[in-house]
């Protein structure tokens, strides 16, 4: 986790703005044992991770739903008190039944805090060597079909012919997982990267800073004319003033264009990634009713035409 900013943050507990990714197929398991296996795993995680040191305040951590495993990652900044950290990861947590409710992966980063959980292990064992740690995944309940072979007067072997078979399942399930990585992985692929470009698998959202379509009307007089610098393809764009006196330039996408919702996420997730000095940077977005609004930081020098076609009027 990396974060700079100008204002002080050490030992303040965010929670915005949030990015979630989720893995775009279900779990293939009863929905609702998949869900209660997920919630108990993050909560026992968050204590664990919350109770760390100033070295380092993470967990990782595995179980069992009905014929699937779960393995999973909680993280806070090391800066955060054990109550800071249990309240970023609370308020993280809290948002699984929104954003990722039976999904068979999904992450939530937060400024403070960020977790995330998959049906294949995703983190190396040997993490525990540096304080997290590893909870053993619990034995699912026994199927009708062991315990027909099974004497039901003897409690005992029942136990111990079902535990048996748990862990037998878990490990061939661990080992078959851990061959088709290793098969499709490449050679020095960093993870970090191969997570953010899984555009066949997983379907990729950004919430980032959200505006208020009222505060975006008001930031541009009711979306005046006199305000107005420009038109496009797919709507126009006009000068707006924040009650800071920051300046922005909000693009309002017209009703009636051909950019759908998928073309307006796209452009949001794209510009919200992108950072270099030569490219307006995307300040928010509001999406409320037909309005889909893009805000951006306003760029005084005039839009590219002017230099090229010796146009006079000012365009952001």
């Amino acid at each position: 986790m990396f974060r700079y900013t100008n204002r002080t943050i050490l030992g303040v507990a965010e929670t915005l703005p949030s990015l979630y990714t989720w893995n775009l197929n279900n779990a293939t398991s009863t929905k609702d044992a998949f869900k209660q296996a997920v919630s108990s795993l993050m909560d026992n995680l968050a204590n664990i991770a919350s109770t760390g040191t100033s070295l380092g305040k993470f967990a990782t951590g595995s179980a069992l739903s009905p014929f699937q495993a779960i393995y999973a990652l909680v993280q806070c900044t090391p800066d955060l008190t054990m109550n800071e950290c249990s309240y970023c990861l609370s308020q993280a947590i809290g948002e699984i039944p929104q954003f990722l409710d039976t999904k068979r992966g999904g992450r939530i980063y937060m400024p403070s805090c960020y977790f995330r959980f998959e049906i294949e292990r995703f983190y190396d064992l040997t993490a525990a060597d540096t304080g997290t740690t590893i909870p053993s995944p619990p034995s699912p309940p026994p199927s009708n079909d062991t315990t027909t072979i099974v004497n039901k007067h003897n409690s005992s072997r029942t136990t111990i012919v079902v535990s048996i078979s748990a862990v037998a399942f878990a490990v061939l399930f661990i080992s078959s997982c851990m061959f088709i990585i290793s098969r499709m992985r490449k050679p020095k692929l960093k993870p970090q990267k191969h997570e953010l470009t899984e555009a066949e698998d997983e379907i990729t959202t950004v919430k980032s800073l959200q505006y208020d379509f009222n505060t975006i009307r008001a930031a541009t007089d009711h979306f005046s004319d006199a305000n107005k610098l420009g038109q496009g393809g797919f709507g126009a764009v006009y000068k707006g003033t924040l009650a800071g006196g920051k300046l922005i330039a909000v693009k309002r996408l017209s009703s009636d264009s051909r950019q759908g919702d998928l073309e307006f996420k796209n452009e949001v997730l794209l510009m919200a990634n992108l950072q270099h000095r030569n490219l307006v940077r995307l300040q928010g977005f509001c999406l409320e009713g037909n309005e889909r609004l893009l805000t951006y930081e306003f760029v005084p020098n005039g839009s590219l035409d002017k230099f090229l076609f010796g146009k006079h009027d000012t365009i952001s």
